[in-house]
């Protein structure tokens, strides 16, 4: 950029890319069996730059009162401000993974049960989930459950060629600006 910094220090923090170069720079080759010892060395140096404070703090909340909802504030990226997850029906899989998402998790009452339909379901469900600015989202995403925008929300299979493209993916209205990252 015009200040002369990496991009990638956008992304991941100058820290990472401190600790990955410092780790880095005597391997001009690396072989597959010395890379794990690598990324152990990073993770290692990374924790001890790092605040563990919140974690620590989700772990101990956790433990003592058994219950997982400690766990949810646990983030290993952590989310952007401003931001919310909008599931998008894109195609018949994708509507019968909803389907089951809300029989299955969203109406169980029962915690355990509840995290685990959803670690069933986690890796087909992300698949149709964005990211969204909040304020290109419409009101509408959360109709399903009464406008509670604590959940995620959804995009109804109607307008889903309003909201999404394939090739470009979320489409943006045309008065909003365009935003760069």
């Amino acid at each position: 950029d015009k200040n002369n910094r990496n991009f990638a220090g956008w992304i991941y923090g100058s820290g990472h890319l401190w600790m990955a170069q410092d780790l880095l720079k005597d391997h001009r080759h690396m072989n597959e069996a010395d890379f794990y010892s690598v990324v152990q060395k990073n993770y290692e140096s990374l924790v001890k730059i790092k605040d563990q404070s919140a974690g620590d703090q989700i772990y101990d909340d956790w433990r003592r009162s058994g219950d997982f909802d400690a766990l949810d504030r646990f983030q290993l990226i952590q989310n952007r401000p401003f931001y919310v997850d909008v599931f998008l029906p894109v195609d018949d899989e994708g509507e019968g993974i909803w389907e089951k998402y809300q029989l299955r998790v969203a109406t169980e009452k029962n915690m355990a049960l509840r995290r685990t339909a959803y670690l069933e379901l986690r890796s087909d469900f992300k698949k149709y989930v964005l990211s969204i600015p909040i304020k290109l989202t419409k009101q509408h995403f959360w109709d399903y459950c009464f406008g509670d925008m604590k959940k995620i929300g959804y995009v109804m299979p109607d307008s889903l060629n309003d909201r999404y493209d394939a090739a470009t993916g979320f489409v943006r209205d045309e008065d909003e600006r365009t935003m760069i990252f």
